[in-house]
């Protein structure tokens, strides 16, 4: 069960890692952007999965309102 845990934790921060160190870089010197359109398409993941986390909340709090409850099913 940990393994999950642990291999779910290291893709998360490998991704993370990635838009934060490489993207930005990646934009600069392969696409020719200019620092501050870097700036704001490199926070285009960040505020998408901002956003993303808000609504999966929103959707799990309805999902358990709306069918049964993992203590009913015992």
């Amino acid at each position: 069960m940990m393994i999950g845990v642990y291999i779910g934790q290291f893709c998360v921060t490998s991704i993370t890692w990635f838009f934060l160190t490489w993207f930005p870089t990646y934009l600069y010197q392969a696409k020719g952007m200019s620092i501050l359109k870097v700036g704001f398409v490199a926070s285009i993941p960040a505020i998408a999965g901002f956003i993303g986390g808000l609504l999966g909340g929103v959707f799990s709090d309805w999902l358990l309102k709306t069918r049964l409850q993992p203590d009913d099913c015992s």
